[in-house]
């Protein structure tokens, strides 16, 4: 199985001792750190980024970006940053609602019609739809789902149908349970755009660093 297997470190983490006073010798230290981290496979691929003053003074990368086709990490690298994504996505989401794309008290089924299809652990149909409201401040009642090694490895297609599969944990806007209610949103700005997650978001979100 081809899968992307990718870690971030922050050089902080990796070197306490950066700041106050950064220094040649330290920044130096970084790459080796990098190395060793992989070859003891804490991570496939690691890419450092370290800042002082506004400006990048150290950014390297190391190992594999994909083990399966062997395709080396790079500074640019694209990663699955978990809950960071979060601003970013309902950023996004609001992009496309400024452009007429979307609403955010309508059924969000509209734009994704398996929305219209989930329901509760008692096999009964939502009271309400869901909306991107619902969707954006984890009230929809999207589960949290069981962790597996194939998580970050799989489309945001396939894997937003996995998790609307899974029974709703309770009925939507009667509650609050942190969840992934906005990665079914980057499934909705995907369909709505048109385009790939990644590719809607990198020339709206992303800075090339000089």
């Amino acid at each position: 199985m081809n899968r992307i297997a990718c870690t971030v470190f922050s050089a902080l983490a990796l070197f306490p001792a950066l700041l106050p006073a950064l220094d040649e010798a330290k920044l130096a230290a970084i790459h080796p750190a990098m190395e060793a981290a992989v070859k003891a496979k804490q991570a496939a691929g690691i890419v450092t980024l370290v800042m002082e003053k506004g400006k990048v003074v150290y950014q390297d990368a190391v190992g594999m970006a994909d083990i399966g086709k062997g395709r080396a990490m790079e500074k640019d690298a694209l990663f699955w940053i978990a809950s960071m994504t979060k601003s970013i996505n309902a950023t996004a989401v609001m992009v496309l609602v400024d452009a007429g794309k979307l609403t955010l008290d309508e059924p969000a089924s509209k734009w994704l019609p398996d929305l219209a299809k989930v329901k509760l652990a008692d096999g009964s149909a939502p009271e309400k739809p869901i909306t991107l409201r619902m969707l954006l401040s984890h009230t929809a009642g999207i589960a949290f789902p069981r962790r597996t090694p194939s998580d970050g490895a799989v489309s945001l297609k396939a894997y937003v149908a996995s998790l609307l599969k899974t029974p709703l944990a309770f009925q939507p806007g009667s509650a609050y349970e942190y969840g992934f209610g906005p990665t079914v949103t980057g499934r909705i700005i995907e369909l709505v755009s048109g385009m790939k997650y990644e590719r809607f978001c990198r020339p709206r979100f992303s800075r090339r660093w000089a």
